[in-house]
């Protein structure tokens, strides 16, 4: 998975995004365990940083307006990792490995615009995925 490393707001819309490479069980063992304040703590004694030793995958959603007006939402699973049983807007997470991106070194080589097209692609993606779409839809 891509992390968020830095978002910076550059001039006017624009906004850098810095990148960092990550998995599922990294965040899972980071972010999402019952000892993520002590990660934080050290993130801030070491790095002056609370987010340094914190997987933060980066995640997108969408709202989706169909033709007639309606907001699509959706009632997540019982047995997810994160958020289960709750409503939530279709999304989910860019792939590095559709790039052919599967460690730091691949992603500090890739063209920024792809990892930006892969940003976006993959909202799209998850849409049709979750919501079972086709491409006419």
């Amino acid at each position: 998975k891509l992390t968020l490393v830095l978002a910076d707001r550059l001039s006017g819309c624009e906004v850098e995004l810095l990148t960092g490479f990550s998995n599922y069980k990294e965040y899972t063992i980071t972010n999402m365990s019952s000892l993520a304040q002590e990660f934080e703590k050290h993130g801030v004694e070491k790095y002056s940083d609370p987010q340094a030793c914190m997987a933060d995958i980066i995640g997108h959603s969408a709202l989706l307006i169909t033709s007639d007006n309606l907001v699509v939402i959706q009632l997540r699973s019982q047995v997810v990792g994160e958020g289960a049983g709750m409503w939530h807007f279709p999304g989910g997470h860019p792939e590095p490995e559709e790039l052919g991106i599967s460690c730091s070194e691949d992603l500090a080589e890739t063209e920024p615009g792809k990892i930006v097209d892969e940003i976006y692609d993959s909202l799209l993606r998850e849409m049709k995925e979750e919501l079972n779409l086709s491409e006419d839809d």
